[in-house]
């Protein structure tokens, strides 16, 4: 049996270091919760570069009992817009959709729907340009068998979609690779990665083709797979060892085009949830804040706002949902938000929060008052940590009540425990109430305002969810 071939250090002599001008990256929640398309997971998310919009479909709502969405929306300077269509896709998810520059629109393919009590999979075929949506096609014409949770990509040097793996009928996982030039449906032979569902596939124009990462070959992670896999030129080849992981499915994995870096976040089964390709390996993306742990939300350029955009997901599988604008930028110099000072109502403690990211809610941590800060107007998430005012160097992590459900930490009713530095927080002052009250009371001071808030913890930059009962 031929031994598949490898790229990677030796066949490559691409320096282990970044190529572009910057290392450091900053997320940035650039629309909070309740000003898009709601809170979603699974959807379609592809940038037209044309129009400079980024365009959303469909997907799942599980606190509506699993609806399936057939809605459409617009991205763009910095609004989301809803775009009704006379004709559109049926509502669907983990469905798929890429933009195609050469042919001026975005290409949607696949998915799980919903007819009746039945829930068929989809082997149909939508473009959808200047705010329509056309059916590709004929029933009789050659398309992939139906399917969703597939892989599905952009390849620019080639100019054509590439698709890959996902669920057939059955259950059974897929290892087939289609091709599809705008004018029709063609399968690539040859051998290529195992069967698989949720992996993530980009295109790196360092390597000219598609990469791919990851997947699982049932929904109860019996066999998941970390290796890494290069589309190129009709062929799939096995990339270095160094390039696998740990297993992990549903994450998402684009090509930032400033750090000139193919980037990887979130997903179930991977402790570190942002990666950065370098050479011939994954390094720890070096960003702050971090937003909370995601999965089933793709990621997409966007050349106006100049970094990729991260919208909605879900804490784990059927779980918490979030509505959450987020960009991924990169910090070419460094620089530090300018703090604003404000005063705790309770005990006037002189206290600062980063002006960028004003918090809504805030909990003082001298005497654990929640209070709403008398400056706050802005409509950005709440991300930054409350630190005491004068200790610039400090990051003290806010106690948060959390009920249970949160998968990032285990914790009690004494406080608030990160588990990936084991640093616990001090205990917070809780309002009578149960703990569903204590929660809506922290995060619905405002009738608008129904989005959780942010705890730091300063040895792992990671943050803690607290999500609001329905």
């Amino acid at each position: 049996m031929p031994q598949e071939p490898m790229i990677g250090r030796r066949e490559s002599s691409r320096p282990d270091a970044p190529r572009g001008p910057a290392t450091k990256f900053v997320w940035n929640a650039i629309v909070a919760g309740n000003q898009g398309p709601g809170r979603r997971s699974r959807h379609s998310f592809a940038y037209d570069t044309g129009r400079k919009a980024i365009v959303l479909f469909g997907g799942i709502d599980w606190a509506a009992g699993g609806a399936l969405l057939g809605d459409t929306w617009e991205f763009h300077t910095r609004r989301w817009s809803r775009v009704r269509t006379p004709d559109r896709p049926p509502a669907r998810h983990r469905g798929a959709m890429v933009y195609s520059p050469q042919a001026g629109y975005s290409i949607l393919f696949g998915g799980q729907g919903h007819e009746g009590w039945r829930f068929p999979l989809l082997n149909d075929t939508w473009t959808y340009a200047n705010q329509e949506w056309s059916r590709w096609g004929k029933v009789t014409f050659t398309r992939p068998p139906a399917r969703c949770g597939h892989a599905f990509a952009f390849d620019e040097t080639a100019g054509v979609a590439v698709l890959f793996g996902g669920i057939a009928r059955h259950d059974k996982p897929l290892g087939d690779t289609w091709v599809f030039d705008g004018r029709s449906w063609r399968a690539i032979k040859g051998a290529g990665p195992a069967p698989r569902r949720y992996a993530a596939l980009a295109y790196d124009p360092e390597l000219q083709g598609c990469v791919l990462n990851g997947g699982s070959e049932d929904d109860h992670g019996r066999r998941s797979f970390g290796d890494t896999w290069l589309f190129r030129n009709e062929t799939w080849q096995r990339m270095a060892t160094s390039l696998d992981l740990p297993a992990c499915d549903d994450h998402a994995l684009a090509y930032h085009h400033a750090a000139k870096s193919l980037v990887m976040f979130g997903g179930l089964g991977r402790q570190n949830g942002f990666l950065v390709r370098v050479g011939d390996a994954w390094r720890m993306g070096d960003a702050w804040p971090m937003p909370p742990r995601h999965q089933c939300a793709p990621l997409v350029w966007s050349d106006d706002l100049n970094g990729l955009v991260l919208y909605g997901g879900e804490a784990r599988h059927a779980g918490p949902q979030f509505d959450t604008t987020w960009l991924l930028a990169c910090d070419f110099l460094g620089n530090t938000p300018t703090p604003v000072r404000f005063t705790c109502p309770r005990c006037s403690a002189s206290l600062a929060a980063d002006s960028d990211s004003l918090p809504r809610q805030a909990i003082c941590p001298t005497c654990r008052e929640i209070f709403q800060p008398t400056a706050a107007e802005s409509n950005e998430e709440p991300v930054y940590d409350l630190r005491e005012d004068g200790d610039p160097d400090s990051k003290k992590a806010l106690p948060q009540t959390i009920p249970d459900g949160n998968p990032a930490a285990s914790r009690d009713a004494s406080g608030s425990t990160c588990a990936a530095s084991s640093v616990a927080a001090p205990r917070a002052r809780q309002p009578s109430g149960s703990p569903t009250d204590v929660v809506r009371a922290a995060v619905g001071v405002r009738k608008r305002c129904q989005e959780p808030l942010y705890s730091l913890f300063p040895a792992c930059k990671r943050f803690l969810t607290p999500f609001p009962g329905s």
